[in-house]
């Protein structure tokens, strides 16, 4: 897989447990060094704009608890994504990926659902939709997105769905 350079484009900037979309010459919550400085490999794979993905990861991903998956459930199932690209695991054990919709130009910093339905800890976020595709409810990892909208306009734009 060939992504474009890293200039004009976002960086994640991985904190602990927070991650942070920020500009390439974003700050480090934690040191307030430029992200990229600090891990360039990390900002190299992404390498591509990100529009939408996970701002703060809290606690131990338990997340919510209410029954509905409602409007934050977000299409996450690895048949409708290109250019995964592995980025961290984060201290609570939610493994990041950086990816695209089929189709798609933007780029999103997120979960993949089949990895999460092999995990107990996180399996509660993950339901089949009736299209037969694993959507994620980031609420019930504890995890807030920047931008979800847009994550989950293009998740349907991919399945053919209103926007």
């Amino acid at each position: 897989m060939t992504l474009p350079k890293l200039s004009n484009t976002v960086c994640a900037g991985l904190t602990g447990t927070a991650l942070l979309l920020t500009s390439a010459c974003g700050i480090s919550l934690s040191s307030g060094v430029p992200y990229c400085d600090q891990n360039p490999g990390i900002c190299a794979a992404i390498g591509f704009l990100i529009v939408g993905g996970i701002i703060a990861a809290q606690g131990g991903g338990s997340g919510s608890s209410d029954s509905g998956y409602g409007d934050t459930a977000v299409v996450s199932d690895t048949r409708l994504k290109t250019d995964v690209t592995y980025l961290e695991t984060l201290d609570n054990g939610l493994r990041l990926y950086a990816f695209r919709y089929h189709g798609q130009k933007d780029g999103f910093v997120g979960v993949i659902a089949d990895d999460l339905l092999q995990d107990p800890r996180f399996a509660h976020a993950v339901h089949r939709g009736e299209d037969g595709y694993l959507r994620v409810d980031y609420t019930r990892l504890g995890v807030k997105l920047s931008n979800m909208q847009a994550m989950i306009s293009a998740g349907n734009t991919v399945l053919g769905l209103p926007s």
